[in-house]
């Protein structure tokens, strides 16, 4: 473990608060104030820390209680150690007066050699931050370092509840009637000659009566279950709505729905403050899939938002953003994630920080990533690398096993291509089963078809 660091003398390290006058007060302005510190605690470092939810909730903890004592004591370190799974740990305090700023609680920090060794110590990759305001006006900050406990390579996440092994599905989208995805029949068909179990796709309050005809098909012909998104990102649901969800779920889709997870990529689909009405359309998802689970005797799993970014490290901020609001709100993990060119080591540790990450930000579930894909359109010049068929026959096995390896559940995206003559639009060019136009009289199978029946055995 990291030697604990204390600040001495709280006045002489008094750096900063914002105004406020009441912990319950000044929720929202910590809520700021606690990110700064995070930025500026970033900006002295050479490898940003990342937001640990664990460590974040007991930092609030123990500025809460020290903001009652107003005395400057460290907690025992062991209690971050056992609950965040973490290897060392360190601590920086302070007691800072009203009325400045995260950025000279840092340089006071910084001022100080042991302070400023452990903010910038390397071996510290997550963080937590609690700012409370004391009643005379001045505000508590913790912040605490964790290193989480190594993983063995490859990284694993948590088993399945159900014991089952990790799953292989595919994306599919019935809705999409004026595309080649119209042709529900044919493409019942394509899904039984691949040999999935699991299917991941949309519902919604207006799921159509053939939408709902085509999940209850693939169900009772090939035993499929599906990977639910629900709701689309950024349209909050009313009490109607809900309702409609529940009896979708209770009713028609009752015992093929086997996770029913949060808005489908908030983090770039929503505007603005996305994470707020993210974490209140997981709250009701929540408690909505819990009544169902309920009235049913079904086991339907909630899952987190899939979060992804073009820019990986932004997923992670994000990811710091929404997990504390909404810790208990989930009991699967899932995310979304592009090989963005990577293979071999780089893919395999590409796929270790998401399970590390995620972990850190969720705590030890089981996990789901629900899209992930190659794209085979030679003439797109968007600045991404296509894959040519081979190639992405090749990586497809390398991707798929590199999460089964972990104990992550996978779906591929996705099922059919879209015809694109020109060959040159990236988002019609994802399907194991090329598609030169909507007649499936023309689709044929890539060599990835083939690679992927062996992967879901």
């Amino acid at each position: 473990m990291k030697p604990l660091i204390t600040l001495v003398a709280a006045a002489s390290m008094a750096v900063a608060g914002l105004l406020g006058t009441s912990p319950s007060g000044a929720a929202a302005l910590n809520d700021t104030f606690e990110s700064n510190v995070v930025k500026r605690v970033n900006d002295q470092r050479a490898a940003d820390v990342s937001l640990s939810a664990c460590a974040d909730g007991l930092a609030e903890d123990w500025a809460a209680r020290l903001a009652q004592t107003k005395v400057l004591v460290h907690r025992d370190m062991s209690v971050i150690l056992d609950q965040c799974g973490a290897s060392e740990a360190g601590e920086l305090l302070a007691l800072v007066p009203k009325g400045r700023t995260a950025l000279q609680v840092v340089r006071q920090w910084m001022s100080s050699p042991t302070h400023k060794a452990t903010l910038q110590d390397p071996a510290y990759t997550h963080v937590g931050v609690g700012a409370v305001t004391t009643d005379d006006g001045r505000r508590v900050v913790v912040v605490d370092f964790l290193r989480p406990e190594p993983t063995q390579t490859p990284a694993t996440a948590p088993p399945p509840s159900d014991g089952i092994e990790p799953r292989v599905g595919v994306r599919v989208f019935p809705q999409y009637t004026s595309a080649t995805y119209g042709h529900h029949a044919a493409v019942l068909d394509v899904l039984g000659r691949l040999g999935v179990d699991r299917v991941s796709g949309l519902l919604t309050p207006g799921m159509t009566a053939d939408e709902i005809a085509f999940y209850q098909e693939a169900n009772s012909r090939y035993g499929i279950k599906v990977w639910f998104a629900i709701g689309k990102p950024g349209v909050t649901l009313t009490a109607d709505q809900w309702t409609r969800v529940r009896s979708l779920l209770s009713g028609p889709l009752a015992g093929i729905a086997d996770v029913a997870s949060g808005w489908n990529e908030p983090n770039h689909r929503v505007g603005g403050d996305w994470s707020t009405p993210t974490a209140a359309h997981q709250s009701a998802l929540w408690s909505n899939v819990q009544q169902v689970n309920a009235d049913t005797g079904q086991s339907i799993k909630v899952g987190t938002p899939p979060l992804w970014s073009g820019n990986i490290d932004q997923q992670f901020t994000d990811l710091g953003l929404l997990a504390p609001k909404i810790q208990g709100k989930y009991d699967l993990v899932n995310w979304h994630m592009y090989p963005h060119g990577n293979k071999g080591a780089e893919l395999a540790a590409m796929v270790d920080r998401q399970v590390t990450e995620f972990t850190a930000a969720y705590g030890s579930h089981p996990m789901l990533n629900s899209e992930s894909g190659y794209f085979t359109a030679q003439s797109y010049s968007g600045g991404s690398n296509p894959s040519t068929y081979e190639s992405q026959a090749a990586e497809i096995d390398d991707l798929v096993n590199l999460h089964l390896e972990r104990g992550v559940d996978i779906s591929y995206f996705e099922l059919l291509d879209d015809p694109d003559p020109a060959d040159s639009n990236r988002e019609a060019n994802f399907g194991l089963v090329e598609t030169p136009d909507l007649s499936p009289a023309t689709w044929f199978d890539k060599p990835a078809f083939a690679v992927f029946q062996t992967l879901t055995g």
